[in-house]
């Protein structure tokens, strides 16, 4: 009979530590998912409490320190955020400030044109003073297109969305560059059949487009051709249209900086209508891309939703 009641006492003995284990389990098992949920809403300072030494004190430890490294991650990029909101607001002020500059100057130039215009009347055709003023007047007349194009770059206008036909645009610019190519000996080929209309602010498109021939033109100031296709890509509705020219090209390194302001090489404008251009066709949700390696040219590839 004693042997019984040792026997009963044991086995009640590992009901009980059989229970305890559980309830711990089931308990460690609510803290982890706790713990979890908590994750879940961007709170990785909770940790999972225990200090156990067998499979779940090694899952306890293990989820710590993901959690650890969570919240580190979060602190980086709750860093990056308020470093990206600040530039973003310092670069909003700077263009608001730009903007305004831009304006005064914009129209002292207009009113100095004008007088010097008049003045230049009084000269004779063959006076080196008429020289002169058409000099200053030309250097006028290239300050206002900069001062345009960075009243254009610090506040961009919304674009406003018509059907718009892309051929039209490109023939329109390849003719008010004709002759400017000519003086180049640059040839200009442009093919841009049986491309379907766009929604595009045909005003603004053609300004981001007739950067990307005149960044070509400077490229080739020794001669050489322009090749512009157009094409309809039917397998995601967009339209292409690229432009290959056989200037110099660029060394692969100046590559990611062809589209930031100021950049030049040989550009005799603003330094900003890459950056326009980019600016445009991704307000228009395209992209643009640039291919280009020293002395085999450069290739431009700009792709257009056929629907805004």
């Amino acid at each position: 009979m004693t042997g019984f009641y040792f026997i009963l006492a044991v086995l009640i003995i590992i009901l009980c530590i059989s229970l305890l284990k559980t309830y711990s389990y089931k308990k460690t098992l609510a803290d982890i998912t706790a713990s979890i949920k908590k994750a879940e809403g961007n709170k990785f300072k909770t940790r999972v409490l225990g200090s156990k030494s067998d499979e779940t004190g090694i899952l306890i430890s293990n989820i710590n320190s993901l959690l650890s490294e969570l919240e580190k991650a979060q602190e980086s990029i709750d860093t990056y955020r308020t470093d990206t909101n600040r530039y973003v607001e310092k670069m909003a002020s700077i263009g608001e400030v730009a903007a305004t500059i831009a304006h005064e100057i914009k129209n002292p130039l207009a009113g100095i044109s004008g007088a010097l215009q008049v003045l230049a009347e009084d000269f004779p055709n063959d006076s080196p003073r008429r020289e002169i003023a058409n000099d200053i007047l030309t250097e006028i007349e290239r300050l206002d297109m900069a001062v345009k194009d960075l009243i254009f770059y610090a506040k961009p206008p919304d674009p406003v969305l018509t059907l718009t036909d892309v051929s039209v645009l490109l023939h329109s610019i390849r003719d008010s560059v004709r002759n400017r190519a000519q003086e180049q000996s640059v040839t200009i080929s442009l093919k841009s059949d049986n491309i379907p209309k766009i929604m595009a602010d045909p005003f603004q498109l053609e300004k981001a487009l007739s950067h990307v021939v005149f960044h070509s033109l400077h490229e080739m100031e020794g001669g050489g051709e322009l090749t512009i296709i157009a094409d309809n890509r039917y397998e995601d509705n967009t339209v292409e249209i690229r432009c290959d020219d056989t200037g110099a090209g660029m060394q692969k390194e100046f590559l990611s900086d062809v589209f930031k302001p100021r950049f030049s090489t040989r550009y005799a404008g603003s330094g900003l209508g890459l950056a326009i251009s980019r600016n445009i066709i991704e307000s228009h949700k395209g992209r643009i891309e640039i291919e280009s390696a020293l002395g085999s040219g450069t290739t431009f590839r700009i792709t257009l939703p056929v629907e805004g």
